[in-house]
């Protein structure tokens, strides 16, 4: 295992009296990609709403790159350089693909009212230049012949590709990434995991919470097993999902929402 991005040490939350995650404490290697398993209902979503600033912990810290980023707002985290997807997507349903991955760009001048005022000619050459790079993106996803489609018009696994690609556009070194082959047929799910393994491959760390247990074994270079909102084991595939009292807690489960 690589050295850590992210670490997470002794996180508590619960809900009302419920305990929805109990001290638990792993940590995400540089470069890798670490699958977040269990039952619905384990805590995995509350995982992801703490580490992303959505919830705040009863206890317990959350640090990338030995930074302490516990307590702070999500806008806050996501400049810290984590990046997270959801499973309804949240595109601009309006715009088109290449402007959907545009706007993904941190650090635009054409944001500010007054750089667009005194330094138009600055502010002009870094939206050619970021333009360039949002189609750069878009052809890596396979999407280069709907760059100017209106996303709305999209197939559903075409709009998953658009959020990967607005990943790539915001240059987070952390991904948490929720469910991302959830809904697709066969051929798409391929795809994905292809964009997927490519990056990952290129050094980008990828946290992801999924059900499909052939994709977790296909993608996974470690994989986090919870259950009742503890972490009960860790391991690389063939540890995990060779083991029946896991697999058993898998799928015995309940199905409350995770």
């Amino acid at each position: 295992m690589s050295s850590a991005l992210l670490q997470v040490r002794q996180l508590s939350k619960s809900f009302g009296g419920v305990l929805a995650v109990s001290d638990v404490s792993f940590d995400v290697p540089v470069g890798r990609a670490t699958s977040l398993i269990g039952p619905n209902g384990a805590g995995k979503t509350t995982i992801f709403n703490l580490i992303t600033g959505a919830l705040q912990a009863d206890s317990g810290t959350v640090a990338m790159n030995g930074r302490n980023i516990s307590g702070l707002r999500p806008s806050e985290v996501a400049k810290v350089g984590i990046s997270r997807t959801f499973q309804d997507l949240r595109l601009f349903l309006h715009m088109t693909v290449a402007d959907n991955v545009l706007s993904s760009f941190q650090g635009q001048d054409g944001e500010r009212p007054w750089a667009v005022l005194l330094r138009p000619r600055r502010v002009f050459r870094q939206e050619k230049a970021f333009r360039s790079r949002a189609l750069e993106i878009v052809k890596r996803v396979g999407l280069i012949g709907r760059a100017n489609e209106l996303v709305g018009n999209l197939s559903y696994a075409e709009q998953k590709l658009v959020v990967i690609a607005r990943s790539i556009a915001m240059e987070a070194p952390l991904w948490l990434l929720d469910e991302p082959t959830s809904g697709l047929d066969t051929p798409a799910v391929i795809q994905m995991l292809k964009q997927i393994r490519s990056l990952v491959s290129e050094g980008q760390t990828v946290l992801i919470v999924e059900h499909n247990l052939r994709v977790v074994r296909d993608i996974s270079d470690w994989i986090l097993f919870m259950s009742d909102g503890r972490l009960r084991a860790q391991g690389t595939p063939d540890d995990i999902l060779s083991s029946p009292e896991l697999r058993q807690l898998y799928l015995g489960a309940s199905t409350t929402h995770g």
